[in-house]
C-alpha cells in the first residue's frame, strides 16, 4: 500500500529540493494536515550549528515546526560533502542503516497524517555498496516528485530519473522545473515543458521562476497559484501515473 504525502528527489544536488520540499510541507500544513517531515540521509562540510547536523533539516524543522526526535528525521549525517557510501569508505564510523531509516520513517509516519521525505542527491546516489537510495524510497513507498534544475541538459536527467524511479516500481507523480539562475536560451520554456511531458509521460506541476533570495514562503506561494499542483495536492495526495 502507497503511503500519503511524497518522497521529493532531484535529478542532482543543488536543485533546490530543500526549498521546494519545504514549501509542499507548508502547503499542506496550510491545509490543517499534520505534518512530519524527514531527510534520512545528509551529508555536508560541515555540521550547520550545535542544534542541528544538516542545513536542510534545519530548514525543514523551521517550517513544519514538528517535534520528533532529529535522529529520527535525520538518521544518517556525515560531515564529508559526498554520496553516503562514499563516507562510509572515508570514516568508517558512517555506516547507513537502511533498515533503521526505514524504522525511523514508520515512526514518524504513525504519527502523522501526510510524510513529505526529502533524498540526498539523485535518485541513485549509493548508499551503501549494493543500497541506492532508490532502494530506501521503495522502501517507503511515497509517490515521488522529481525536482530539476531548469538547464541545458535537463531533458536527460529528468528522463533517466524518471526511467530509474519506474524500474524500481515507484509511482512518479510530477515534476518541478526549479529555474536557479534565469533561463536564457532561445527556446522558450513552454516548448521544453511539452517535451518533457510528452517523452517522459509525467506532468510537469510548476516552474519556480527565478527570484532572488528564495525562501520556502516564496516558493509556497508560487505553488499555490499552480492548478497542477494545487489539484495534486487535493486527490489525496497519491494520484500517480499509470504506465
Amino acid at each position: 500500500m502507497q503511503g500519503k504525502g511524497f518522497f521529493i528527489t532531484g535529478t542532482d544536488t543543488c536543485v533546490g529540493k530543500t526549498t521546494i520540499a519545504a514549501a509542499i510541507a507548508l502547503n499542506l500544513k496550510r491545509k490543517g494536515l499534520d505534518i512530519g517531515i524527514m531527510k534520512p540521509f545528509a551529508t555536508a562540510s560541515k555540521k550547520y550549528n550545535s542544534k542541528y547536523k544538516s542545513a536542510d533539516v534545519a530548514m525543514l524543522l523551521d517550517i513544519t515546526k514538528v517535534k520528533d526526535k532529529y535522529n529520527n528525521i535525520n538518521p544518517f549525517f556525515s560531515s564529508l560533502p559526498t554520496a553516503p557510501y562514499t563516507a562510509s569508505l572515508i570514516k568508517k564510523s558512517d555506516k547507513v542503516d537502511i533498515a533503521g531509516a526505514v524504522r525511523s520513517y514508520t515512526k514518524l509516519a504513525s504519527a502523522h497524517d501526510q510524510m513529505i521525505v526529502e533524498g540526498i542527491g539523485g535518485i541513485m546516489v549509493p548508499l551503501t555498496r549494493t543500497k541506492s537510495l532508490v532502494d530506501f524510497a521503495k522502501a517507503i513507498n511515497l509517490p515521488v516528485i522529481i525536482v530539476a534544475r531548469f538547464q541545458l541538459g535537463m531533458i536527460n536527467h529528468i528522463l533517466l530519473t524518471v526511467r530509474a524511479c519506474l524500474d524500481y516500481g515507484l509511482s512518479v507523480t510530477g515534476i518541478i522545473l526549479n529555474d536557479l539562475t534565469s533561463w536564457n536560451d532561445p527556446v522558450k520554456k513552454e516548448m521544453i515543458v511539452e517535451t518533457i511531458e510528452k517523452t517522459s509521460r509525467v506532468s510537469v506541476l510548476s516552474i519556480i521562476p527565478f527570484i532572488e533570495n528564495r525562501i520556502p514562503e516564496k516558493v509556497a506561494g508560487i505553488l499555490e497559484r499552480c492548478p497542477r499542483f494545487m489539484s495534486l495536492e487535493s486527490s489525496n495526495l497519491c494520484p500517480g501515473q499509470k504506465y
